[in-house]
């Protein structure tokens, strides 16, 4: 309650002038639902906009074929206010409600609840700068998307730490190709508090990333791109060095996005290597490899439903070979993760993008046989059946 109240107090506060901004993770369209509250908004708040970003549903869970769980959950809950102070400051605001931890993070002070603590401001109509606790400028369309629409998400985006504080230029050089440069904290919490002791490896006195975004849109809007390539420093003289090639086909009822994503880390920044050989290793790897391909499909079998297929595959490598007793082949991989998504939405009203939703998820983990003889590595699979609501509910 005691975050609800303080969301209230700043849009009562806030006397500002909301504008159109180019946001990831965010649907303008849903702008366009009645709200909950029938307020006079030109007279009270015009200018904000607050959207509970929201799924709900029945989830039952499997694992190697058998149900182990099943019950009602809501794993988005999402509260956003966005509007602008003036015509050219524009702010947003995003808390995470479900399954996110509110103690303050050691880096930038922030809950780690927090998505996005963002100040804009617009130089000019072709550049704007905005800092903040912000999303990464990667070139990801599974990372545009706002979460609620995504059931399942790859490894390197599931399982890593991209909220972070920091500052981003955007320059619009024409009117379908926008620039973007961003620096920002390599991570939101301390070296110590994210790998621990790791033998010969210091922490960096200033440990910040850097990306390079174009995002395209050819061929009248049919061909979209979101490139982007990434360098972020974890510890000294180690870095993570992350390409991000995002692309987008749109023909009339059909969407096709396909991201090729490669993440070299000197040192295991998102962790999954280090958790397969922790028994042996003891520490944190380095000189570890994400190799990721991720394709989704929507397309609208009537006006109202949409049937969606996407398709992840995640490539674990380990390349350290300076460790006594672990013998690591150069030719080889630990493991390679295949997952899916199906499922069908019926928009029950499509302009305010409330949708009914059946999905199941599956998710394939197969190791090398490397991976299984020297660590002890198993096959497995896991799966989700669930049934539920989807909306991004506008509030005003």
């Amino acid at each position: 309650m005691k975050r609800l109240t303080l969301l209230g107090l700043l849009l009562l506060c806030l006397n500002s002038s909301y504008g159109q901004v180019n946001y990831a993770q965010y649907d303008s369209a849903i702008m366009n639902a009645q709200p909950v509250l029938n307020l006079d908004k030109y007279k009270f708040l015009k200018d904000i906009n607050m959207i509970a970003n929201t799924r709900f549903g029945f989830y039952s869970d499997f694992e190697n074929g058998d149900l182990t769980n099943g019950r009602f959950a809501m794993p988005e809950l999402r509260m956003e206010v966005m509007g602008k102070v003036s015509e050219r400051v524009h702010f947003r605001i995003r808390d995470v409600y479900a399954g996110r931890a509110t103690e303050p993070n050691s880096q930038d002070r922030l809950r780690h609840s927090l998505d996005i603590v963002q100040i804009q401001y617009d130089v000019s109509p072709t550049f704007s700068i905005a800092g903040g606790k912000m999303l990464p400028e990667w070139g990801a369309f599974e990372f545009e998307l706002n979460p609620i629409y995504l059931h399942a998400f790859n490894h390197l985006i599931e399982y890593g730490d991209h909220f972070q504080t920091g500052i981003v230029g955007k320059w619009q050089v024409e009117t379908n190709h926008l620039l973007s440069f961003q620096v920002v904290n390599s991570r939101s919490r301390s070296f110590e508090e994210v790998y621990g002791f790791v033998p010969g490896v210091e922490r960096a006195k200033i440990p910040l990333g850097a990306t390079v975004n174009w995002r395209g849109n050819l061929f009248e809007g049919k061909y979209n791109t979101a490139w982007s390539y990434s360098a972020y420093t974890e510890a000294a003289n180690k870095r993570m060095l992350l390409l991000q090639l995002g692309n987008e086909l749109r023909l009339n009822n059909f969407t096709l996005q396909y991201d090729y994503k490669l993440s070299n880390d000197q040192i295991d920044r998102l962790g999954q290597v280090s958790n397969l050989i922790s028994e042996q290793l003891g520490f944190r790897a380095l000189d570890v490899r994400y190799v990721e391909h991720w394709m989704r499909g929507e397309y609208f079998l009537t006006p109202r439903l949409a049937a969606t297929l996407i398709g992840m595959v995640s490539s674990d490598y380990w390349f350290d070979d300076n460790l006594p007793g672990i013998d690591v082949p150069k030719d080889d991989h630990l493991r390679t993760s295949w997952s899916f998504t199906a499922a069908l939405e019926y928009h029950v009203f499509p302009s305010q993008k409330h949708k009914i939703f059946l999905a199941y998820v599956g998710r394939y983990f197969r190791h090398s046989d490397y991976a299984i003889r020297q660590f002890d590595l198993a096959d497995a699979n896991t799966g989700q059946l669930s049934v539920g609501l989807i909306t991004p509910l506008v509030f005003f």
